[in-house]
């Protein structure tokens, strides 16, 4: 339209290369970045050689993209009303009015428990990656790794999350396995069909988000500085309560008392010489059993409604079923 857009300042092209590569890439977005760079290459690399000023690198060019902001590329692609639909925040007040599997965020799981390999005779510090439907609060997708969670753990555990359909939006919080070439492949595969993004942009989005109430605790963490944003948290601290309550062997919490810590040190090697730790297999099916009982326990919410997670998640299904590949 009639709007202009500063061009970022760079050294390593010139301003009228620059504004060249800018308006290819922003006239025909699909033909990617690399495209538009190609052209600048072939348009100005002569007039550069005789100026004395080179052409940046493809990955200088990359950066300068980036840049410019996220909203103006948006606006460019889907225009005006495409622009208020994906960037005005919806602000949320009641999840079960959200259509089921249709919101799902996703985190990591780290088990405060020693396990015991029969296989290869070690002690083992497990951790997982738990995924929940943000509407009915159902686990839909949980994978346990033999040691630190990484980018298989991650595409394995939404697999098992996407066997109900492809959501409309998938949050995580985008650490490094998060953010590894394998999970990014995945994400492109479900371009078209849902987005991917994080906690503190399902914030901006979604604004306070609300949670279930009753005899589990609420555990709230936050980036420093920012609003609480991760709803699966409390999520978590259920399902760690519940294995609390289970009062299974080889809890290894540390707290800030280095004598208890050392008590808890001695007490889980004796439990494992003594053959007191569970096995993998046995602490596998024990979280999935803890799984199983969160999603079947009825649930008091402060939306003032009380639901059964996987009761509302399968009604929910039959009435607006999700597109599945």
């Amino acid at each position: 339209g009639d709007e202009r857009v500063e061009i970022p300042e760079a050294r390593a092209f010139p301003p009228e290369a620059l504004a060249y590569g800018l308006s290819l890439y922003a006239s025909d977005m699909k033909a990617g970045i690399k495209s538009a760079y190609r052209k600048i290459i072939e348009n100005f690399s002569q007039n550069s050689q005789k100026n004395e000023q080179k052409i940046g690198d493809y990955s200088t060019f990359t950066r300068i993209v980036k840049k410019v902001p996220v909203s103006i590329w948006l606006r460019i692609r889907s225009g005006q009303t495409g622009f208020e639909l994906h960037g005005l925040p919806k602000i949320i007040r009641e999840w079960t009015a959200v259509p089921v599997q249709s919101v799902i965020c996703g985190d990591q799981k780290i088990f405060d428990y020693v396990v015991y390999d029969p296989e290869t005779d070690n002690l083992i510090l497990p951790e997982g990656y738990l995924w929940m439907d943000c509407s009915s609060r159902t686990i839909t997708g949980c994978y346990i790794e033999l040691g630190h969670y990484n980018q298989y753990t991650v595409s394995q555990s939404l697999r098992e999350a996407l066997r109900y359909g492809i959501p409309d939006e998938i949050y995580t919080d985008w650490g490094k396995p998060e953010l590894a070439k394998h999970i990014a492949q995945i994400r492109q595969r479900l371009a078209g069909y849902c987005a991917t993004a994080d906690f503190i942009t399902m914030y901006d989005k979604y604004g306070n988000i609300l949670y279930p109430e009753g005899p589990e605790p609420e555990h709230h963490k936050a980036p420093a500085g920012k609003p609480w944003v991760k709803p699966i948290e409390n999520i978590m601290s259920i399902v760690e309560s519940m294995l609390i309550s289970k009062n299974i062997p080889g809890y290894r919490k540390r707290n800030e008392n280095p004598w208890e810590n050392k008590e808890i040190q001695q007490l889980l090697h004796r439990q494992a010489k003594a053959g007191a730790l569970l096995t993998v297999e046995q602490f596998v099916t024990t979280v999935f059993s803890i799984i199983d009982e969160h999603n079947k326990k009825e649930k008091q919410l402060k939306e003032g409604k009380s639901i059964i997670p996987i009761d509302f998640f399968a009604q929910g299904l039959i009435a607006q079923p999700r597109t599945i590949f």
